[in-house]
């Protein structure tokens, strides 16, 4: 009995273990998806990723000459995020059990609302997660811009080193000019367009990073080399001078 209760515990918690990944390998459908730009004109070569509410990756195509992709993604929800061009993205959660899937399911970036991302420092890494489906996470760099309908929280990082000895720091952000102290907001762009600004003040600091390191022994390296060069010309110095010997022929 007590071997049978052990075993019963084990298949519970395999059960337990099991059930996502059971839930990803669910029913899937087939989607044909149309990617506009904010003009609302087709987007040929943009880039469709499709992630599940576990936040993998279940879907990723690349859209026609006309705009078109074909993707086969869970009946449930899922986050589109869709690359229409460098610095431009859409992001769209949708439970597509609600979808009509023979019909064609628009992108549409003129239909939506932008999050222009920015800071005052370039090439910030900044992550999107989409509140409705909060396990996806999206990286960007700064002077980016999210066309979405929904709720997104953009996170910035605290800091972030820039070059050897010179770190940058989070002071604040702010959204249309109201100023947050942490370093994630909340954005809604369900009925309006944002601007999201990180502000940074540069640090000199030691860096923990590669470069530094080779700075640093580079330098300790030149030390040791001009104590090694003033040791060796102090020894010639102590060194007594002995006079040569001359022999006098005739």
């Amino acid at each position: 009995m007590r071997r049978i209760g052990i075993l019963a515990i084990l298949l519970i918690m395999l059960t337990a273990l099991a059930s996502p990944a059971l839930a990803q390998t669910g029913s899937y459908v087939a989607l044909t998806v149309l990617v506009k730009d904010e003009t609302g004109s087709a987007v040929a070569g943009a880039t469709v990723m499709v992630f599940d509410s576990y936040g993998a990756k279940v879907a990723e195509a690349t859209t026609n000459s006309t705009g078109y992709a074909k993707v086969e993604v869970p009946n449930a929800t899922v986050t589109f995020w869709v690359e229409l061009a460098t610095g431009k993205y859409i992001l769209n959660t949708v439970d597509v059990s609600t979808l009509n899937t023979s019909l064609v399911y628009a992108l549409n970036a003129s239909e939506m609302y932008p999050a222009f991302i920015k800071s005052n420092i370039e090439n910030i890494e900044v992550t999107i997660v989409p509140v409705i489906n909060s396990k996806v996470s999206t990286k960007v760099e700064t002077n980016a811009t999210v066309y979405a309908k929904e709720t997104l929280n953009i996170t910035f990082p605290e800091k972030m080193v820039l070059m050897p000895f010179v770190e940058a720091r989070l002071v604040n952000v702010t959204v249309d000019g109201v100023s947050y102290d942490t370093n994630t907001v909340k954005v809604d762009l369900s009925s309006a367009s944002k601007t999201v600004v990180a502000h940074y003040e540069k640090y000199y600091t030691f860096t923990y990073t590669i470069e530094t390191y080779i700075i640093v022994a580079f330098v300790i390296l030149l030390f040791a080399l001009f104590l090694v060069a003033i040791a060796t010309r102090g020894a010639r110095a102590i060194i007594p001078y002995r006079p040569r010997k001359y022999v006098r022929i005739g």
